[in-house]
């Protein structure tokens, strides 16, 4: 039976960790900023990992993702404080939110560079290699937004 307690104890530790890692992870992302535009103006482009998606990024990457119709700048910014994002800049053709997940607090980069009848769009995670796809389910829950009036 004393070895039933180690087990119960050793997983008590990862757990304990893992959490731990996670509000650390949360607490580290906030400590960077926007990626902004790259060189060329463009939205800087998304890494190797599966933590962004971009709608300027090659159309067979795995990180692609169509751009949004431009409804309009008082409507996109309607629509991003409606999901909880937060503004940090803004420009004639560009806007950047953060968004912040609900547990670990984790910062998130949605950018937005601006035509006048289109919107690329990056959204990706400071931290981690994986999303889990809510990346990619923030920019289509946006789209279904902004399309729907």
């Amino acid at each position: 039976m004393k070895w039933i307690r180690r087990v119960w104890v050793f997983i008590a530790i990862g757990v304990f960790t893992m959490i731990a890692g996670g509000f650390v992870m949360g607490w580290q992302s906030a400590g960077y900023s926007s990626p902004g535009l790259a060189d060329k103006g463009e939205l800087t482009a998304c890494g190797r990992w599966k933590n962004c998606v971009s709608s300027q990024a090659p159309k067979d990457a795995p990180g692609y993702v169509e751009p949004l119709k431009n409804p309009g700048i008082a409507k996109l910014k309607a629509a991003m404080e409606e999901i909880g994002a937060e503004l940090v800049t803004a420009e004639e053709n560009y806007l950047a939110f953060t968004v912040k997940s609900a547990i670990f607090r984790y910062v998130d980069d949605v950018e937005f560079l601006i035509d006048k009848r289109t919107l690329h769009v990056r959204s990706g995670s400071r931290v981690g290699r994986n999303d889990f796809g809510v990346n990619r389910k923030r920019v289509e829950a946006l789209r279904a937004k902004l399309s729907a009036g």
